[in-house]
């Protein structure tokens, strides 16, 4: 069993539960950072660009060892 999108609560579960950190603060910051560089174009059009943001497997106490 585990949690997704690193939700606090996981951690006070006994034994605290593994989760996802899937950053969704990541792609914002991201879209943020670039909208300066957009605004200057002038409403031209800027290629497609790709970000790879990795998601992060947190191991908590419940996580036991590989058999």
């Amino acid at each position: 069993m585990t949690g997704y999108d690193i939700i606090a609560l996981a951690g006070h579960y006994h034994p605290a539960l593994p989760t996802v950190n899937h950053q969704t603060n990541r792609p914002m910051h991201l879209a943020v950072r670039g909208l300066p560089e957009r605004i200057h174009l002038g409403g031209r059009e800027l290629p497609p660009r790709e970000f790879i943001v990795h998601p992060e497997f947190v191991i908590r106490q419940s996580t036991g060892p590989a058999c």
